[in-house]
């Protein structure tokens, strides 16, 4: 399929510059999805582990103050 776009297109404008540059963005698309996938999924986490860090420290403070 690539290719015959890479033919069509050479055809019609004569310059095969473009088709790096296509080609080039279709190489590194699944390494940028990747990359962004990897980003939201560490932020979430850090956002679940602040809220997991702040119920544990009302617990152990509702703990220690259970006889007071």
């Amino acid at each position: 399929m690539c290719r015959a776009i890479r033919l069509l297109h050479n055809n019609i404008c004569g310059c095969a510059v473009a088709m790096d540059a296509l080609d080039a963005i279709g190489a590194i698309w699944p390494i940028a999805l990747g990359f962004v996938t990897l980003v939201i999924v560490l932020a979430k986490m850090h956002a679940d582990i602040e809220q997991i860090k702040e119920k544990i420290r009302t617990l152990f403070e509702l703990w220690n103050n259970r006889n007071k």
